[in-house]
This record gives C-alpha cells, sequence and structure tokens, in this order.
C-alpha cells in the first residue's frame, strides 16, 4: 500500500507519509487531501508572518508544523517524545523540503527537565498517546525538557500546546517565554478543570481566553 499522499494548496503541493491506516489525523489527510484542524490553521496563518518562530509543543505526525513552515513560512521547532510519531513527523519535514525552516526534536515538554515513559493511545487515535512521570515500565523512555531550557533562534509568535493531558505542566514550564516572548497560545484544555488550571497559570502573565474552536477543545489565548 502507498502511504504518501500527496494535494495542493494554493500554488504549493505538499506530501505527508501516512502509514497507520487506522490512525484518525493519517487518515483525515489522507481521505480530505487536506490539513487535519484547518480552522486552527487559518486563525494562526492571520498572527505569523514568514520567518516568525513558532514553537509546536506535541508535534505528532507534522500537520500544524508542515502547514505552518510550508504554507507560511514560519520557522517551527516541533517537539514530540512518541518515536513512532517522531519518525513519521522527521519525514514529512524532508518530504516537503523544509529541513531549514522546520527543526524536529524527539524530547517531551513538562515543566521541568527530567525523564518519562511514552504510553501510546489506541490505534485509531495515536494522538492519544502520553508521557508519564509516575509509572515505570508501561513505555518507552523519553527525555521531557521545559520550553524555558530550550535554545531559541528568536521570541517565540505562537506556542501551540497539544500533549493529551499535561499541558498546564508545559506552560509552568515556559514561565521565562510567556514574560518575555508573550506568545499567542494555542492549547487543548479537555474540560472545565483543565481549562481552569490552564488559566490560572497564565493569568498572571496578563493571559485570557479568547477563542474556542469549535470542533475541538483547543483555546486560543492571548494577553489583554
Amino acid at each position: 500500500m502507498i502511504s504518501i499522499t500527496t494535494f495542493v494548496i494554493g500554488d504549493k503541493e505538499f506530501r505527508f507519509h501516512l502509514p497507520d491506516t487506522d490512525d484518525r489525523i493519517q487518515r483525515t489527510i489522507r481521505e480530505t487531501h487536506a490539513f487535519d484542524d484547518l480552522e486552527i490553521l487559518a486563525d494562526m496563518m492571520l498572527r505569523i508572518a514568514p520567518g516568525d518562530l513558532v514553537l509546536d509543543c506535541g508535534a505528532s505526525i507534522g500537520n500544524h508544523t508542515v502547514f505552518l513552515a510550508g504554507a507560511v513560512e514560519a520557522t517551527v521547532v516541533a517537539l514530540e517524545p512518541y518515536k513512532h510519531y517522531f519518525d513519521i513527523l522527521d519525514r514529512n519535514i524532508a518530504l516537503n523540503d523544509l529541513d531549514g525552516r522546520a527543526l524536529a526534536i524527539n524530547m517531551a515538554c513538562g515543566a521541568t527537565g527530567g525523564t518519562g515513559e511514552v504510553i501510546p493511545g489506541g490505534p485509531t487515535d495515536l494522538n492519544q498517546t502520553r508521557v508519564a512521570t509516575n509509572v515505570k515500565g508501561m513505555g518507552a523512555e523519553t527525555q521531557i525538557i521545559a520550553i524555558d531550557e530550550l535554545e531559541l533562534p528568536a521570541p517565540v509568535k505562537i506556542l501551540k500546546i497539544d500533549v493529551t493531558g499535561t499541558e498546564a505542566d508545559v506552560l509552568r514550564g515556559a514561565t521565562r517565554i510567556l514574560q518575555s516572548d508573550c506568545p499567542i497560545i494555542y492549547a487543548e484544555a479537555r474540560d472545565e478543570n483543565a481549562l481552569s488550571e490552564i488559566a490560572s497559570i497564565i493569568k498572571p502573565h496578563g493571559y485570557i481566553p479568547a477563542v474556542r474552536f469549535n470542533a475541538t477543545k483547543t483555546y486560543r489565548f492571548e494577553k489583554k
């Protein structure tokens, strides 16, 4: 079975390696010949310019990374701890000739540096893969880094976080970036408790939830 899906947006052609037939994200791209989460991507596109720096935490197979680096020509640092997804992400960056604008890092983001274990999601939604720090022997070990520890080439314009329940920890590790760079934040909040926790972390930095995207549990947070 051929696992490369090709489609065109505007005057640009995009290619995706999509080896997992049952995975929701890969199936969506394969069947629609378009990016997943188009509403969110279109919203991001309005808020960045070529060369702006985006952090993609929980980059998965590179849906957001390839769009932002390829269609918008932003610079993207993409972190993905799940080795299977990371290998697909890395290949999709190469397939679209984005090695100069997108950097893939096989690590997780968290409140502090350390190690955790990658617990894969089910075959129909590998994007539900999560990183746990309180279990042993449940999955492959991965390195965790706080965003504030990253050596970045420019101020962060957009911080996108989709890490299956540990979004608050990612933000706890980004205090310096939130204060100095004031990035626009796109983060998943699975329920009201998660939203409240996220809001409590970023409110002291002047952030409020600006919009919830209808088809997802992702919110855009901005400075007041």
